[in-house]
């Protein structure tokens, strides 16, 4: 099994989070990923989120420990992407998160408004525990299979998110969890396939 490793340059990250996340496909003639002339699927990553493993006391169960409190990594920040997703990004239970086919969340930019007009939620950037928040595109506009490209990186749409108990519980919202999956607003994961 190959390990594909990217070192994202600070000069690169700039752009990473300026140009288009655009969907490609393999092309069996000319051994590469090309961008799809057809339909082309673009999106642009408005943040990169990153967080370390943190204790958390809800005050209604025992503390436990989880990665779900990301930070957004500045613009100058050197990154590195291996199939497990960014090596500073870390995955505290890896029975329900990360590996290779949870390597990178994703979530849509365009839910933050949705759960402020339809709930009144006024939820702060990275309120899903997301790696990536992409602008201009959301789940169902997306299929498993769906490959895209950032830069030299090759991502593939590997699975819809299941979301759990720890979005109600870190964020302080009881029915947060719920609803998530009630209005299919999900996010979904990313594999590095090329790097």
């Amino acid at each position: 099994q190959m390990i594909f490793y990217r070192p994202i340059r600070s000069s690169e990250y700039a752009i990473i989070t300026q140009i288009n996340l655009s969907r490609v496909s393999f092309d069996d003639q000319k051994q590469k990923y090309v961008f799809e002339d057809k339909e082309i699927i673009k999106s642009r990553i408005k943040n990169i989120f990153c967080g370390k493993e943190q204790k958390i006391d809800d005050g209604k169960r025992n503390s436990y420990k989880t990665s779900y409190k990301k930070t957004r990594v500045s613009k100058n920040e050197i990154l590195i992407v291996n199939e497990f997703g960014f090596t500073i990004d870390t995955q505290s239970d890896k029975s329900h998160h990360g590996g290779i086919d949870k390597a990178v969340c994703v979530y849509s930019q365009k839910y933050y408004p949705y759960f402020k007009n339809k709930y009144d939620l006024s939820l702060s950037e990275c309120a899903f525990g997301e790696n990536f928040t992409i602008e201009d595109l959301d789940d169902s506009e997306v299929c498993l299979g769906d490959k895209f490209q950032c830069g030299e990186v090759i991502f593939e749409v590997s699975q819809p998110r299941q979301p759990c108990w720890k979005i109600s519980s870190v964020l302080g919202i009881k029915s947060l969890t719920a609803l998530i999956v009630k209005e299919h607003k999900t996010g979904f994961y990313f594999r590095v396939i090329k790097g």
